[in-house]
């Protein structure tokens, strides 16, 4: 009788145990579903912020990486075999353009008064569709050889204050007219030979009312009445 008891007792012991896991399983099940999903991945949620807070730090060390740092100069040749060399200086900053075969086609130098641009090329060329205009306080055109100034139109020259021409060669005009007029001093011709006068009719004196020719200045300040008053 007290074995059977026993194994009674040996029988519903398992059946207990099993019943113990039975419940966990089903919890196990229970928690697998949306609610366990997160419960399994509390943990490791836990240090999310700290792994998004290390990428945003790796991402700007990765941007600071790639910020070129101020240089003192610096070269770069191009595939068309050209070069272009910057340095940085106390007086200015220079930047030159050297061609294939290491000739200076252009320097420019920056400096706190303004650019200075300087050509070495065997032709310059600037064109505008409309207008083009050149400003300065100063301003010089020397050139080496010859000089063209060609006008499709009218050329009008205005000078504020002396014009001296000085020609190592002959001076030559030649226009369909040639008018010269004084509005307040003499008109003086000094040869070291002979001066002459040739035309088919030769007049001293020959306006008996002489008025300053209709193109100058004088002519238009008469006209108008402003400046007459």
């Amino acid at each position: 009788m007290s074995r059977p008891g026993g194994d009674a007792r040996g029988q519903v012991a398992p059946a207990e145990a099993t019943g113990v896991e039975d419940e966990a399983a089903v919890e196990g099940e229970a928690t697998a579903g949306p609610g366990g999903a997160h419960a399994a991945a509390g943990p490791e949620s836990a240090g999310a912020p700290e792994r998004v807070l290390a990428q945003v730090a790796s991402s700007r060390g990765d941007a600071l990486a790639q910020v070129d740092a101020p240089r003192a100069s610096a070269e770069v040749t191009l595939t068309s075999g050209r070069r272009y060399e910057i340095s940085a200086g106390e007086p200015a900053d220079r930047l030159v353009i050297r061609g294939r075969r290491g000739e200076v086609v252009l320097r420019i130098e920056v400096t706190d008064a303004g650019p200075v641009l300087s050509f070495a090329s065997a032709e310059v060329e600037l064109t505008a569709a409309r207008k083009m205009t050149l400003a300065a306080p100063e301003l010089s055109l020397r050139a080496e050889g010859d000089l063209t100034v060609s006008a499709g139109g009218a050329l009008r020259e205005e000078v504020a204050g002396d014009r001296h021409a000085t020609i190592g060669g002959e001076a030559r005009t030649e226009a369909a007219a040639v008018a010269l007029q004084a509005s307040e001093g003499n008109v003086e011709v000094l040869a070291m030979r002979k001066i002459a006068l040739d035309g088919e009719r030769i007049g001293l004196n020959d306006k008996p009312a002489p008025a300053p020719f209709p193109w100058s200045r004088l002519a238009e300040d008469a006209d108008d009445p402003e400046d007459a008053s």
